[in-house]
């Protein structure tokens, strides 16, 4: 079900970057409307929370939506209007 969330806080470590390219190279896994991101946003978007206010600042490696694309329920990315 796609690949694992690695988080990391906003310092900033060249081994723990070569460690994730590595282990997660780009466009692995990644399911359909979604890219990988090697610092994406903590707080992305979904069905339940469209436009979340708070966000705490670290980087997410993994497979993120594509713009104008959230997460639903099932954690697929989807259109705003297929939210149900």
């Amino acid at each position: 079900m796609g690949i694992p969330i690695v988080t990391r806080d906003s310092r900033n470590d060249l081994s723990f970057l070569l460690f994730c390219l590595a282990a997660f190279p780009q466009g692995s896994a990644c399911g359909p409307n979604q890219i990988f991101d090697t610092c994406g946003s903590a707080c992305q978007p979904s069905c339940k929370n469209p436009s979340p206010d708070v966000c705490v600042l670290k980087c997410i490696i993994g497979c993120r939506c594509e713009e104008g694309f959230i997460k639903n329920t099932d954690g697929n990315c989807v259109l705003t209007q297929d939210c149900s």
